[in-house]
């Protein structure tokens, strides 16, 4: 089971998720839509480095993508970020990049392996989510 922190960073029109330990689809499923019932971010950054997604199948990467799909016109012109440390997650979130692309999602996914990188693209300081995750 994975343990999952949410924060959200109003100034920096910013939500983040940060994921710890062996990630299921239903956790993940769970957090997209409690993020798209509540105040929503326009930027998004899942860290993902922590976590193991081996038990997520393809298949239910392109149903959880189907299903938010629903929710995202309050994101258009957004951007979501995913930092995976390990091969195999970067190549899952390639293929989220993939998916949604196929869909004509209204925002944007990437994968990256580092905060900071992902933290560029977002155009949000990498200081002060490292600082937030040094306060907990």
């Amino acid at each position: 089971m994975a343990h999952i922190q949410s924060f959200s960073l109003e100034q920096m029109n910013l939500t983040l998720h940060r994921v710890r330990g062996e990630l299921h689809i239903d956790e993940l499923r769970r957090t997209a839509k409690r993020f798209y019932d509540q105040a929503v971010t326009l930027n998004v950054l899942w860290d993902f480095t922590g976590a193991d997604l081996a038990r997520i199948p393809s298949d239910d990467l392109n149903a959880i993508i189907t299903e938010v799909r629903t929710y995202t016109h309050s994101r258009t012109g957004g951007r979501t970020a995913f930092v995976v440390s390990a091969e195999v997650n970067f190549g899952l979130g390639r293929m989220v990049e993939m998916l949604s692309a196929t869909m004509d999602m209204p925002f944007e996914f990437r994968s990256f392996r580092s905060l900071e990188q992902a933290a560029g693209w977002l155009e949000v300081d990498p200081v002060a989510i490292r600082k937030l995750f040094q306060d907990e």
